[in-house]
């Protein structure tokens, strides 16, 4: 029934699926908000926990992660809970959330929700500027994205070429520059990235935003 959900710091619960290759450019991130009724926060985590294994089975679902509220108040005041999740492509998100499963899944959680959830949605590169625990990221120019991401490129080109290519100069050009561009890949999206957009936070985001962490 897939991989049990692992707890993390701030009420987190994450599942991801395994060994998926991620198209960046492509994959679309979706984050959908609901508030739950006072008093039915258990229903609802119950009924989230036995749907994500059916829904990890749809063709393209590359992962979801579900946000906790910190404390679950006793008030009467309604908690939030955030879903996102990520598909790699339009085409596919569009045939899971049509499906029969999801629609159906949808209708019987109705009852427990304040209102209509609030639905974002996020391509590829506008991913990798996202700060660490931020729910939300504010739309970034084109420039500035393209400027950072010009910067992590040679970062992670300069370096592999100096660490790998008295390796791989004699190599033939398909396979070297397939291995090299994959490592290219790998280092924007898991590790330069994420750095660059620490170091230049207060540049990218306005500072209304900054600190606003889970």
């Amino acid at each position: 029934m897939g991989v049990p959900p692992v707890r993390c710091m701030g009420g987190t619960l994450i599942r991801m699926k395994g060994n998926t290759v991620m198209n960046t450019e492509d994959a679309l991130t979706v984050t959908i908000r609901r508030k739950i009724k006072p008093g039915l926060e258990e229903r609802f985590e119950q009924r989230l926990r036995e749907f994500i294994p059916q829904s990890l089975r749809f063709a393209g679902h590359l992962g979801v992660q579900v946000i906790r509220p910190a404390e679950i108040a006793l008030s009467e005041m309604p908690s939030e809970w955030v879903v996102v999740i990520r598909f790699r492509s339009r085409e596919t998100y569009d045939a899971f959330r049509t499906s029969p499963e999801y629609v159906q899944w949808c209708a019987e959680i109705r009852d427990l929700l304040v209102d209509d959830p609030v639905t974002q949605e996020r391509y590829g590169l506008e991913n990798w500027f996202r700060l660490p625990g931020a729910v939300e990221t504010p739309v970034l120019p084109a420039w500035k994205m393209a400027l950072v991401t010009w910067i992590g490129v040679n970062v992670c080109v300069i370096g592999l070429t100096l660490l790998l290519g008295s390796i791989v100069g004699s190599w033939p050009l398909v396979p070297r520059a397939l291995v090299m561009n994959a490592l290219v890949v790998a280092l924007l999206t898991w590790l330069v990235m994420p750095l660059l957009t620490r170091l230049f936070r207060s540049w990218l985001y306005p500072h209304s935003i900054r600190g606003q962490h889970l």
